[in-house]
C-alpha cells in the first residue's frame, strides 16, 4: 500500500530529525525547553497511531511510529530525570 510507505518515510523524517534535540536535552541533562503537555501528549498519541496502524496492517507506519514515539517517550522521560 502507497500510503503506508508515505506516512513511514514522512515519520521517519520527523523522528530523524528529532533525534539531535534528544540527544541533546541527555547530554545537557536540561528538558526545561519542552513542556509536560507536549511531550506527555505526544508520546501517549504517536503509541496510539502506532497500535492503530498495525491493526490496519499498515506495518511499515507502525514501525516508523514506534520510533517516533520512542524519541518523544525518551524525552518524557527526561523531564522526569531532570526534574525540569
Amino acid at each position: 500500500m502507497v500510503q503506508d510507505k508515505i506516512i513511514a518515510i514522512v515519520t521517519f523524517l520527523f523522528s530523524y530529525s528529532l533525534v539531535p534535540q534528544v540527544w541533546r536535552v541527555y547530554k545537557m541533562k536540561q528538558a526545561s525547553q519542552f513542556s509536560w503537555q507536549t511531550v506527555g501528549i505526544t508520546s501517549a498519541g504517536l503509541w496510539v497511531y502506532a497500535v492503530v496502524f498495525f491493526s490496519m496492517g499498515m506495518y511499515y507506519s507502525a514501525a516508523m511510529e514506534v520510533v517516533a514515539a520512542s524519541c518523544w517517550t525518551a524525552l518524557l522521560v527526561a523531564k522526569v530525570l531532570f526534574k525540569d
